[in-house]
């Protein structure tokens, strides 16, 4: 790493007490793609470890506190959720410099959906004009999304996870009975 990057931390007390959010955090080394070299990424891990795993990605700017009224419900319902806080945002490592972007290493987590051959659920907002139309970019990446049914959740915003979470977590434990 370049001697005027810095690995940034938020520290661990900007975390606490956090309304609604009880969930301790799990960590990780992420590989930054750009150097080989580990960064730290924290995850939540809740449910069971013999549990079918939901995984749960957050866009940018945001972390897995997005999904904290969606965990409990799935839990509840006898799956394993996994949801990371991808690099450069939440508990995970933030690096300082402009020509080290977290983004090249998110790019990188995200590039796994491509091999992903198992069913995978889309959930869209009617009211996002940020994201409006990327569901397709998407639909033809994943694999696992083809001949699935997919959501368009209606009053929801750019936070669907957080505006529309219990309804959201309701239609991925349908998904899920269904495949």
């Amino acid at each position: 790493m370049r001697s005027d990057v810095q690995r940034l931390r938020t520290p661990d007390e900007r975390f606490t007490n956090l309304p609604g959010f009880p969930f301790n955090p799990r960590y990780a080394a992420a590989l930054d793609p750009t150097r080989g070299e580990p960064l730290r990424m924290a995850y939540l891990d809740e449910g069971g470890a013999e549990d079918d795993v939901v995984l749960l990605l957050h866009g940018e700017p945001s972390w897995s506190y997005l999904y904290r009224s969606m965990v409990p419900i799935l839990v509840a319902r006898g799956h394993r959720v996994v949801a990371p806080d991808l690099i450069g945002f939440g508990r995970s490592a933030k690096l300082s410099g402009r020509e080290d972007p977290a983004h090249d290493a998110n790019v990188t987590a995200w590039k796994v959906l491509e091999r992903w051959n198992k069913p995978f659920l889309c959930c869209y907002s009617d009211g996002d004009p940020i994201t409006r139309g990327a569901e397709r970019k998407f639909l033809e990446m994943v694999p696992g999304t083809k001949g699935q049914a997919h959501v368009t959740i209606e009053g929801g915003g750019h936070f669907l996870q957080e505006e529309k979470g219990v309804e959201l977590a309701g239609v991925l434990n349908d998904f899920i009975a269904r495949n």
